[in-house]
């Protein structure tokens, strides 16, 4: 799975880091009451628990996870104290020479898995909160360290042989159907051509990097990777277009009952799009919603449309969908706003 270049931490000698930090106390491991649970992906991570208290420990495999987890170290000890402190995990330590950062591990649910138990005014005041903790973020000072080149899928459709080595053969049908549509190629320009980094972002907001303690309410943003200075629409985009991915995804919000009428069906479905989306944006702050916004949302779509085929063989029918509302949202983004958000353009 990872490089050979760095010695990888094995679940005793994570545990020992954190022994070795006064974060854990020996007693506890002699009680055996430790636990160690591997879900490394791109970089090593091993979470340690005990009862009530836990933590991340995480490796860069190689050049390219260590300057990644590097980013991490560096935002988490810059968040610490200031207004974000709250909505981060708690940065306990960093060894640059061995790639390794250790954080608080928050546990939690998604957002996902929150909002099905929740009243829908329970679910407008997460959203509310998740715009004022965005707000919080791309209101924060910022250095010339800070810099970070846009997203990739916004030159996807200029690929060169070396860029494209890794995609799957769906993703690359994907590359395909986007070189291949006037729409799409409009869409990602458009947004390249409007970039402008102007704020401390993450960069890769999604529900999988947001956490929810269902005892406290407390909301958390994790892995920051790939945090800098950045166009604060592409944060704010994301989660757009991650719910309107959701609500692609799952029939039970679009599909009608036998005999009901399917304009109807959908329509209701994308109610709590609309909610989510004006308390979002109300929580934000931010009163300049027009239709270039869309066209944000439409390029971030895109991206959603090839992260899910990475790993396939064929493109699905998901990816299509994603695909073609996206080409329909270059083209018609005031109908799109109102129909999808339930945006006044």
């Amino acid at each position: 799975m990872f490089g050979t270049d760095v010695p990888l931490l094995d679940e005793r000698q994570a545990i020992e880091l954190v022994v070795g930090l006064g974060e854990l106390d020996m007693r506890a491991v002699l009680r055996r009451e430790v636990t160690v649970q591997d879900v490394s992906r791109r970089c090593r991570c091993l979470l340690v628990r005990v009862p009530g208290s836990g933590w991340a420990v995480k490796q860069g495999a190689n050049t390219e996870t260590r300057e990644s987890l590097a980013i991490e170290a560096s935002m988490y000890r810059r968040l610490m104290g200031s207004p974000m402190q709250g909505s981060v995990p708690r940065y306990v330590h960093d060894d640059p020479a061995h790639g390794v950062l250790v954080v608080e591990l928050v546990d939690g649910v998604s957002p996902r898995e929150h909002e099905r138990e929740q009243p829908r005014e329970a679910r407008a005041r997460y959203a509310v909160r998740l715009g004022r903790v965005l707000a919080t973020l791309h209101a924060m000072p910022t250095v010339a360290s800070d810099a970070r080149t846009p997203p990739r899928i916004l030159t996807c459709h200029q690929s060169s042989l070396e860029s494209i080595e890794f995609h799957s053969p769906a993703s690359l049908r994907v590359l395909e159907r986007i070189q291949t549509s006037t729409a799409l190629t409009g869409v990602l320009d458009s947004v390249a051509a409007d970039w402008s980094p102007i704020a401390l972002s993450h960069n890769d907001l999604r529900a999988d990097n947001i956490v929810v303690d269902e005892h406290t309410d407390r909301l958390t943003v994790i892995d920051w990777e790939m945090a800098g200075l950045a166009d604060p629409r592409w944060d704010l985009c994301s989660l757009l277009a991650e719910r309107l991915a959701w609500w692609l995804a799952d029939p039970d919000l679009w599909l009608p009952e036998p005999g009901a009428d399917a304009r109807s069906a959908a329509a209701a479905g994308l109610v709590e799009l609309h909610v989510f989306a004006g308390c979002l944006l109300a929580g934000y702050g931010d009163a300049t919603v027009d239709a270039a916004i869309v066209r944000w949302i439409a390029a971030r779509l895109v991206q959603t449309a090839m992260e899910h085929c990475h790993r396939d063989v064929s493109i699905s029918p998901l990816a299509e969908q994603m695909l073609q509302i996206a080409a329909n949202m270059f083209r018609r983004p005031e109908e799109a706003g109102r129909l999808f958000f339930g945006m006044d353009l």
